[in-house]
């Protein structure tokens, strides 16, 4: 079961428990209208982008990755990027085979770039490619090369899917 149905079928508490992960939520990808999910003035007003072509305007759920270890590859963190091989796939050529790196240290998270082609960014702050790491923050808004995400509790994920504030 993906984590949008999972989302939609257990109370906020069971989801919680069920996902003790931090989410990423899409914001440019297949959902259907960006004003209802995404109210957030930072995001309508600073990433829009073009319309989505047809096939991707079809499609009526929202997407959620875990940020969660999921392949050995590297055991100190979980990699963001297109190949199967890394935690979290992307699936965009846009997005470097190994892109960006999650590192969780005593209940904080960081993020760097692996010397991605097209960059990553932390709200206005781009990181710099095989350079110190950015802190983060739940509510965060991410991009890696052109795909937008926020960072997220489960809780918080839980509510932006369920339509809550």
């Amino acid at each position: 079961m993906d984590l949008v149905t999972l989302a939609r079928s257990l109370e906020r508490k069971q989801f919680i428990a069920e996902c003790p992960f931090p989410l990423l939520l899409a914001v440019n990808e297949a959902v259907p209208s960006s004003e209802d999910l995404f109210p957030d003035e930072f995001v309508t007003q600073s990433l829009k982008r073009p319309p989505d072509p047809p096939a991707m305007q079809a499609a009526r759920d929202p997407v959620l990755y875990a940020v969660r270890k999921v392949h050995t590859l590297l055991p100190h963190g979980i990699v963001l990027g297109r190949t199967e091989s890394c935690d979290i796939v992307i699936q965009d050529r846009a997005v470097s085979k190994a892109h960006a790196l999650f590192q969780e240290i005593d209940g904080k998270w960081s993020l760097s770039d692996l010397g991605s082609r097209n960059g990553t960014h932390v709200g206005h702050h781009k990181a710099v490619p095989r350079g110190a790491a950015l802190q983060l923050t739940y509510g965060d808004v991410l991009a890696f090369a052109f795909r937008t995400f926020y960072f997220l509790d489960s809780g918080s994920a839980w509510d932006k899917i369920r339509g809550r504030k």
